[in-house]
């Protein structure tokens, strides 16, 4: 069994000699830890008035897990979601251009269909989600989501870079 690491007193050499994504899910787990028990909307409220410089490690983490678990479809179709432009905006602070780009046409083509998915969530079932697969037109988005750089590293860069400055965050409150 792995170790747990402790952010607040990680130094910059072990920051550095992480794992990324080990790095990023650490910080994404202390952002978490206060919004355990919370309802969604109020969770997601906190999340969007978390500083520039912790918000990215939450949103951008949550976006590539639902992306890379369902595709730009389950991630619209889920709360995550609602959280769409707090994560492009934050992308462009990790200097993730490509994914911003990308996530940025994906948001166009869900407010476009938005109304057809209404009628797919409306019976809350497994089945509804799956047919809507196939009336969405983000897929061909999901395999452009997976040939770009894994944005672990972005996350993990930004860890590094600010790292005193995010330990102070987390101390603080």
């Amino acid at each position: 069994m792995e170790e747990k690491v402790d952010l607040l007193s990680l130094t910059n050499k072990q920051a550095v000699d992480m794992d990324d994504f080990k790095l990023s899910v650490t910080a994404y787990e202390l952002i978490c830890k206060p919004l355990d028990g919370v309802k969604m909307e109020k969770a997601q409220d906190r999340v969007r008035k978390l500083p520039s410089l912790i918000r990215p490690l939450y949103t951008v983490l949550v976006l590539q897990s639902e992306v890379e678990n369902g595709g730009f479809n389950q991630y619209f179709w889920n709360s995550s979601g609602r959280l769409a432009s707090e994560a492009l905006d934050d992308l462009v602070c990790l200097d993730a251009k490509q994914h911003a780009a990308l996530l940025k046409y994906a948001i166009m083509i869900e407010k476009d269909e938005s109304p057809m998915m209404a009628e797919f969530k409306k019976p809350q079932t497994w089945d509804s989600f799956a047919e809507s697969y196939k009336h969405t037109e983000l897929e061909p988005l999901d395999d452009e989501f997976y040939k770009l750089p894994k944005l672990d590293k972005f996350r993990a860069d930004h860890i590094r870079k600010n790292l005193q400055e995010i330990q102070g965050y987390f101390q603080n409150q």
